[in-house]
């Protein structure tokens, strides 16, 4: 589901917004083809790995897929804080 690669230089093919401009799938299709739809748009997000100036890992992801990594990110940051808390749930 997740594609990634270490990255050490080289081609960078990240548009201004990150998107890298490669639609899922299809891409040999005609220009009078729909539009890709907002949540099939692939997204692009260079990331340094912890410990490092200089390697980073660059992840390509649906929007949707950067959605549902957000909020699983955010419920493991909730749960986190509702244990330091004292609080029960979860």
């Amino acid at each position: 589901m997740i594609a990634s690669a270490n990255e050490k230089g080289g081609d960078d093919h990240d548009g201004p917004d990150g998107d890298c401009g490669n639609p899922p799938s299809g891409a040999g299709q005609p220009a009078t083809a729909r539009p890709t739809p907002e949540k099939e748009r692939i997204i692009c997000k260079r990331q340094v790995e912890t410990g490092s100036l200089v390697r980073s890992t660059k992840t390509c992801l649906t929007a949707k897929q950067w959605q549902r990594v957000r909020e699983e990110t955010q419920r493991a940051y909730d749960q986190m804080n509702r244990r330091m808390s004292g609080e029960r749930g979860g």
